[in-house]
C-alpha cells in the first residue's frame, strides 16, 4: 500500500487531519482496478494550460494517476488520453494550435476521441483532503470510466470531442 501512503502526503500538506473517509476511499480505488494490468491502464497525457499548456511531470500527478487508474504519459504522442487543465478561456484559441499539432493528430488519444477538459483549476491543484478526493474522482471517471461514475462530468469536466 505505498502508493496510498503516497496519497496520504500528499494530502497532508495542508496540515489537515484526514479523515478516515477519505483514507478508505484511496484503499476503495486501489481495490477496485488491483486486477487491472499495467497495459490495461492507458497512457494519460496531463497538459495544464497555466504552466504554458506543457505536459506535467510532477510526483503527486504519478501517484494520483495511478490510484485512478493510469499511467503518466510526457510524450503526448504516446498518450491514450489526454487532459487539458483549463484556467480561463483563453484555453480554445490554445486547443485549435493543437489541432494542427502533428504529435497530437497521431496520438491513439486523438485517433481515439480521448481527449478531455478538467475545466475546474482547484480539482487539479487541491488544498484539502476533500479536493483531493475530487480530483481523485475525476481522474478516475476519466481515466477508467468502466469502473468509475462519481457524476463529476460537465461540473468538473467535458469530453472534447475531436473527430
Amino acid at each position: 500500500m505505498e502508493i496510498v501512503e503516497r496519497i496520504l502526503s500528499h494530502a497532508i500538506y495542508n496540515n489537515e487531519p484526514l479523515t478516515e473517509d477519505f483514507e478508505d476511499f484511496v484503499n476503495i480505488l486501489v481495490h477496485k482496478l488491483k486486477f487491472v494490468s499495467e497495459e490495461n491502464r492507458p497512457q494519460v497525457c496531463i497538459i495544464d494550460q497555466q504552466d504554458g499548456v506543457l505536459a506535467i511531470e510532477k510526483p503527486e500527478f504519478k501517484d494520483v494517476l495511478e490510484v485512478a487508474g493510469g499511467r503518466i504519459c510526457t510524450d503526448i504522442q504516446d498518450a491514450e488520453k489526454i487532459i487539458f487543465i483549463q484556467h480561463n478561456g483563453a484555453l480554445y484559441p490554445q486547443l485549435s494550435q493543437w489541432m494542427g499539432d502533428s504529435a497530437f493528430i497521431a496520438s491513439t488519444a486523438f485517433k481515439n476521441n480521448e481527449v478531455y477538459i478538467i475545466n475546474n483549476k482547484e480539482t487539479i491543484h487541491p488544498k484539502t483532503a476533500n479536493d483531493l478526493q475530487v480530483k481523485l474522482e475525476v481522474l478516475s471517471e476519466i481515466i477508467q470510466p468502466t469502473y468509475f461514475m462519481f457524476g463529476r462530468e460537465n461540473d468538473f469536466w467535458v469530453k472534447f470531442e475531436v473527430n
